[in-house]
Parts: C-alpha cells; structure tokens; sequence
C-alpha cells in the first residue's frame, strides 16, 4: 500500500495510512509527544508524491501537535538504501541529516515518522542525531520490509 501510495500518488491512500499510523501511536504512545518530525527526503530526488510529509501534516493535525518539517533535513544526496546492504547502508547516511534550529527541540519529546523500517539505519541516524538536542524519541513506522536479512 505504500509503495503504490508513493509511485501512484494515489490521494485517498494517505488518509487510509495515516489512519493507521493513528492506531499504532494511539496504542503504544498515547499521544505524549510535542512535536512530529517526518524524515526528510533525499534533495536530489524529485517526486511529487512525499508520502512521509504528507502522512505528517495529517497526524499533526489530528493530534494537535506541531510539525517539524524543516528542522531535521538530509544535507546530501545519497544512494536509495533499498539498493545496499547493511554495511553499505549505514556509510550511505554518515553525515546525510543536519538539524538546522537545535533550541527548538531542547527538553521536547519527539515522534519520528517514516514509512518502512528494513535495516533501521535511516531512523538510527536520525534519532541520533535528534537525541543530541531532544528529551527523548519515538520512532514510527507503518511497514517492515521482508528485506531485513540485506548481507550483513
């Protein structure tokens, strides 16, 4: 379903999926967060389809929480992380993400949106980052990938 949201841009999907990223934060975090972050796209990848923004400005609304959009970005262009392996994957993102405003995430409880966890390596690197500046994250995503046993 993400996937033909994401190559179809399909609209009516992305209320459908944030419906069900709801049910999971509802069920394992009870909204006790401050502040949403989707992780960032890739700058040298255009789409017009960014399923991780979109699914966030929806949950940001539905909980009444504020959207950190801006704040968290990928700083280079990288290799898709489908196309490596573990090791590979992890030396793709050295570096990739910046936090543009660190006071604004001082002492805030974060929830960290993405779409699909295979490796783990992109929500790594982001709450690690994340963590330097914030009281503590949480990390959601929708899909695990029945890719996660990549050459390790």
């Amino acid at each position: 379903m993400i996937l033909l949201y994401k190559l179809s841009g399909k609209e009516n999907l992305k209320y459908y999926i944030s419906d069900l990223y709801k049910k999971i934060i509802d069920e394992n975090f009870m909204s006790d967060f401050d502040v949403i972050i989707p992780v960032p796209t890739d700058p040298g990848r255009k789409s017009t389809c960014k399923p991780v923004y979109e699914i966030s400005i929806l949950l940001s609304k539905y909980y009444g929480k504020k959207l950190s959009s801006k704040n968290l970005i990928k700083i280079r262009s990288t290799e898709k992380q489908s196309s490596l392996n573990y090791n590979k994957r992890i030396k793709n993102l050295n570096n990739a993400f910046m936090i543009k405003d660190p006071e604004v995430l001082a002492g805030k409880k974060i929830l960290l949106i993405d779409d699909v966890y295979t490796t783990g390596t992109t929500v790594k690197k982001c709450s690690l980052l994340l963590k330097k500046y914030s009281r503590s994250i949480y990390v959601v995503t929708l899909a695990r990938s029945s890719n996660i046993f990549l050459d390790q």
